[in-house]
């Protein structure tokens, strides 16, 4: 395999890493260094944010079969699992090759596929758009009713998994409620209440520091239900995670939302940078 990181870092249109997600641009170098250098035999590179959840490393990086060329670069990943994937992250302007194809379908069969590709514009259409949010000066909190998931009876702490329910914005929320139902502590999650209820939330808050060194916080999840939308919930938990993240020495925060979700509205409306846009297309063979 020759594979250079400069060339790399020249076709990437977002800074998106393979098995790592978005990170932050000046951190790239050192995490695309980082995956390379990777053994993958389970374990997690100190600025994975798969960390936080404990166990393995499910996705690995297929180093012999990465293709590279003065306009493509494509990263196979292979993730196990009782629905094992295999993703093809393309860089650049070219088509996969042939013999990359038979290679993959030959190495894992019974896998799944799905191509991963980056854009900033015109006809391309991402299903997701990544965005920066650099904190420099600390800003004012506002006053509401906002509280820690911690303080909450058990009764109303339990409804936290309605934030999911018929509303694919929040999905997150289920797994974090079984998270919650196992007993783990991975970070605390800030709430808004309405007629015994929990109407939104942010969490879980844990600090991280990338590649550079510097602290970043772990992506979390965000949302509000839909009944208690446009009531101010979703701008009052922003501005308690903010902040939360300027106390605990946070220097910027990455995020994510889906195109067209009320997260990416939101995102735009508050003035955050979006760096670019995401595509996950499946697909039945690597054909592109």
């Amino acid at each position: 395999m020759n594979f250079s990181i400069d060339l790399f870092l020249d076709q990437m249109a977002v800074p998106f890493v393979p098995t790592l997600g978005v990170v932050h641009p000046r951190a790239l170098a050192a995490s695309v260094a980082g995956i390379m250098d990777f053994s993958h035999d389970g374990g997690f590179l100190p600025y994975d944010k798969e960390k936080r959840w404990g166990g393995e490393k499910r996705e690995r990086l297929l180093k012999e079969l990465i293709f590279q060329d003065n306009s493509h670069t494509v990263i196979p990943t292979y993730q196990a699992g009782t629905s094992p994937l295999i993703r093809l992250y393309s860089y650049g302007t070219a088509s996969v090759s042939e013999g990359l194809q038979d290679q993959l379908q030959k190495l894992h069969p019974q896998a799944k596929m799905q191509v991963v590709s980056f854009g900033t514009g015109g006809e391309f259409k991402p299903d997701s758009i990544v965005f920066l949010y650099e904190l420099d000066t600390p800003t004012s909190t506002t006053k509401t009713s906002v509280v820690s998931f911690k303080t909450l009876s058990p009764e109303v702490a339990r409804t936290i998994g309605f934030l999911a329910e018929n509303d694919p914005d929040n999905g997150g929320f289920s797994f974090l409620k079984e998270r919650l139902a196992q007993g783990h502590d991975d970070g605390d999650i800030f709430v808004t209440t309405e007629n015994g209820a929990i109407s939104g939330a942010v969490g879980p808050l844990r600090t991280m520091t990338d590649a550079e060194g510097w602290v970043t916080r772990y992506p979390v999840y965000y949302g509000v239900s839909m009944q208690f939308r446009r009531k101010g919930y979703g701008s009052a938990l922003w501005s308690s995670a903010i902040g939360w993240a300027h106390k605990n020495g946070v220097q910027y925060i990455v995020l994510q939302a889906r195109t067209n979700s009320p997260a990416e509205y939101f995102y735009r409306q508050v003035g955050l940078t979006s760096l670019g846009g995401v595509s996950r297309r499946s697909i039945l063979s690597i054909n592109l």
